[in-house]
């Protein structure tokens, strides 16, 4: 099973509290991340620096607790999630945790005939 972090709005809320940020109110749909699955955890790598973030499955907004979105003016973006995340999922469940990965433009029959 993939971990996910559940409520992403409330956990970004409480970091960007401690930090002293603004929490943010709106989106910004014209820039995207793109989700991957890395050690068997679903994240997004910020499009603005080095860092990365988990990602919900159910909310689709990424902010990165790095930059704080600075060059999206402090907005959410959008993150991009392939259709087939479940699958995606069934096939790497069975691989030890250290082998779930995945990157945007492998397909499922990539993952199948990869050796393990």
């Amino acid at each position: 099973m993939i971990r996910s972090q559940n409520g992403i709005e409330n956990f970004t809320r409480n970091i960007l509290k401690k930090c002293n940020k603004p929490f943010p109110t709106n989106i910004d749909n014209t820039i995207t991340a793109n989700a991957e699955i890395n050690y068997g955890r679903l994240i997004a790598k910020c499009p603005f620096c080095t860092g990365a973030e988990l990602v919900d499955k159910q909310d689709r907004r990424f902010f990165c607790l790095s930059c704080y979105n600075k060059k999206a003016n402090g907005k959410w973006i959008s993150i991009i999630v392939p259709e087939n995340l479940d699958e995606i999922e069934t096939v790497l469940s069975p691989r030890e945790e250290q082998n779930q990965n995945w990157l945007p433009g492998e397909t499922v029959e990539m993952l199948r005939n990869e050796a393990m």
